[in-house]
């Protein structure tokens, strides 16, 4: 039996779902992600977990990939694959929930096998943080008879573009 048809450890990944963290690229640009993203993020985590239920992997969602390239962007241009990742990611996310057309110059519908393996790596890291994190604030929890607070997670400044590893900082 699949960890996740069991009905506890499903109730506990849709209720992290709404309260974990939401990992972000460090930097000045962090403020700049627009409120929506947070909200697109919770829902499509919960259909992931629904979708874990049926049998997919839970990884991380595309919107969680664009909240976490979003201040990267912004910071200086991206190499072709990654814009094209970005790009793939916001194409989707957007549809889902906006109704904001996006212009057919900068759409993009498909990732050739190498993107969509790094777009798959870079989900699957961002789910190992998000549980590294929520394990980390538990132990911390315990120890300090406290309930802390936060929402999103800034990770150090990496010497290479999504260089898959570190520690976790908190933003607080």
């Amino acid at each position: 039996m699949n960890e996740l048809q069991t009905t506890e450890y499903a109730m506990t990944e849709i209720a992290a779902a709404t309260t974990d963290c939401i990992i972000h690229w460090p930097g000045p640009w962090a403020e700049d992600t627009p409120a929506w993203l947070k909200d697109a993020i919770i829902i499509e985590r919960i259909v992931a977990v629904r979708e874990a239920i049926a049998g997919k992997p839970l990884i991380a969602t595309e919107a969680e990939v664009v909240f976490y390239m979003m201040p990267r962007t912004f910071e200086a241009p991206l190499s072709r694959d990654w814009s094209q990742i970005y790009l793939y990611c916001s194409t989707r996310v957007m549809a889902r929930h906006k109704e904001t057309p996006i212009s057919e110059d900068i759409k993009v519908k498909e990732l050739t096998g190498d993107q969509q393996r790094l777009l798959d790596h870079l989900r699957r890291w961002l789910m190992e943080r998000r549980i590294r994190y929520r394990k980390e604030k538990k132990r911390e929890e315990k120890l300090d008879g406290k309930k802390k607070k936060d929402t999103e997670v800034t990770l150090p400044k990496q010497q290479n573009l999504f260089d898959f590893s570190g520690k976790i900082p908190v933003t607080k």
